[in-house]
């Protein structure tokens, strides 16, 4: 599956902490069921395609940034779309 800049996605791996950016607003650990969107695509190596993910809170503040794996998220539906 590819996935684009802007989709939105579900986190469905368990992810390291080293790999989320601590200086966002506020930064925390990445938990399976987190959604998030895809805020750019990383070079894809021979072995996984790399994304940055960012989770925002409620209120429209970084909850978490992070690199996360094609593997390790899977694209959902937008709110609203059947």
């Amino acid at each position: 599956m590819t996935l684009n800049m802007y989709d939105i996605v579900r986190v469905i791996a368990p992810i390291p902490s080293e790999r989320v950016d601590a200086s966002a607003s506020r930064a925390k650990d990445v938990r399976v069921g987190d959604v998030g969107a895809i805020v750019m695509a990383l070079a894809a190596s021979e072995a996984r395609t790399a994304y940055e993910v960012e989770c925002v809170d409620p209120d429209g503040h970084t909850r978490w940034l992070a690199t996360l794996f094609a593997d390790e998220i899977e694209r959902v539906a937008p709110v609203g779309a059947t």
